[in-house]
């Protein structure tokens, strides 16, 4: 079955004024954590970039300042994600601050799920490595194509199964664009910096998607540092 890119919310810990909070202990000071004000706010928005409010409109100072990323790393989120299996192997090579942990076909049998991008792309003008150029020519038909034979390719997985054959070999038919879940916990600065990367223009389009779910996550529960840290990428 076709399925979309997921990203789940299941819990954090911390909040907009703990970034704040851990930013001022050096001071010996605390605030409760519902008395988030415009000064706090001002605070988030300076960790974010190292430089005071009134040289932000500076980009010479924003370039050579360095974000204060310790008050931050205090916040903790976990997501759970279903996502094609070529965008978990991007996304796991983010690894500093980040736990991930993974479902596996060695145990589970059946049940596959698959994504399709709703349009395929040409190589790039002048590139040999990555990305995406324009819509392909013949869109619609590869990705009748692709559906075929991820299909296929889920059909003979199944039957494999049916034969008896284990299931960490049997698996090995399925194709990258089938789905896989997992479960991934990290500080806010960590994945705060998995937005940053993979909202960018050369991430592919799929990472993009992914993290403007995750972004909406982390808007949610952490609305101020977010705003803050994004707001001088």
């Amino acid at each position: 079955m076709q399925k979309d890119i997921e990203v789940r919310y299941v819990d954090h810990m911390g909040s907009d004024m703990r970034v704040c909070n851990m930013a001022r202990q050096s001071f010996g000071k605390w605030k409760d954590e519902s008395e988030l004000n415009s000064t706090d706010v001002s605070l988030l928005h300076y960790l974010s970039t190292g430089v005071p409010s009134n040289q932000r409109d500076d980009y010479e100072a924003l370039y050579k300042a360095s974000t204060h990323w310790t008050p931050f790393a205090h916040c903790q989120l976990t997501v759970q994600c279903t996502v094609p299996i070529f965008l978990a192997r991007q996304l796991v090579k983010h690894q500093v601050g980040l736990v991930w942990s993974e479902e596996s076909r060695r145990y589970m049998a059946g049940n596959v799920d698959y994504w399709i991008p709703d349009e395929l792309h040409e190589v790039p003008e002048g590139s040999i490595k990555q990305g995406s150029g324009g819509i392909h020519s013949d869109n619609l038909a590869m990705i009748q194509t692709m559906i075929s034979h991820t299909e296929t390719a889920i059909q003979n997985y199944e039957y494999f199964l049916s034969t008896g054959m284990a299931p960490e070999e049997a698996r090995m038919i399925l194709p990258l664009n089938t789905m896989v879940t997992f479960s991934w916990t990290g500080s806010l600065i960590a994945m705060l910096r998995v937005v940053k990367q993979r909202q960018d223009s050369h991430a592919q389009l799929a990472a993009q998607e992914f993290a403007g779910k995750l972004k909406t996550i982390l808007q949610q529960h952490f609305p101020e540092a977010t705003k803050a840290y994004m707001n001088y990428l």
